[in-house]
């Protein structure tokens, strides 16, 4: 009988583990553990900034697009134009087919590019009624150059140039809005 129970007693000790294996086992999984969850993070990281660049870019092509759009929608008229700034008048027609227009201005901020548009006054300078809208797409600076033919007083030409991460872009779009106040 004695001899049964010290044969349990040695199986028994036999099939547990003893307190260095433990350790080991739980070493080896905490190694292990930490190498997964830095590939996750590089992974995650990596992700991220694809992701924003990304971002950027259809921001990017956004504001190419709709600043487009402006300037072909842009008053022909040079006295339409103010000058040192990036401020025009558009002219289009609506839904009905009425003369509708609109002032638009182009301007870099510290959270971007800015866009507004709606009621301004060309010879005071000042806005009575506009809103804003925001583009983060890096660029940290934009002008227009209007070409002017002083025979028509219309506009021929619009160069654009933006400067986006250190790089400076130039554009020249014609105008094709050919309604004339």
């Amino acid at each position: 009988m004695k001899r049964l129970l010290w044969r349990r007693q040695l199986s028994a000790l036999s099939k547990s583990f003893t307190l260095v294996e433990v350790t080991i086992y739980l070493a080896l999984s905490s190694v292990l553990t930490c190498l997964a969850l830095s590939l996750l993070n590089q992974t995650s990281l990596s992700f991220t900034q694809r992701s924003t660049k990304y971002e950027e870019v259809v921001r990017t092509v956004i504001f190419i697009d709709l600043l487009k759009r402006d300037l072909a929608q842009a008053s022909m008229l040079a006295t339409d134009w103010v000058s040192p700034q990036t401020t025009f008048k558009q002219e289009f027609l609506d839904q009905r087919g009425q003369r509708m227009s609109q002032w638009v201005h182009w301007s870099v901020g510290t959270d971007g590019l800015i866009r507004s548009y709606g009621l301004y006054e060309p010879v005071k300078k000042e806005w009575l009624g506009y809103q804003t809208d925001f583009f983060g797409c890096g660029v940290t600076a934009i002008s227009f150059k209007p070409t002017i033919n002083h025979d028509t007083g219309c506009v021929e030409s619009v160069t654009v140039i933006y400067e986006q991460h250190a790089k400076t872009y130039q554009a020249t779009v014609r105008p094709y809005n050919k309604i004339i106040i």
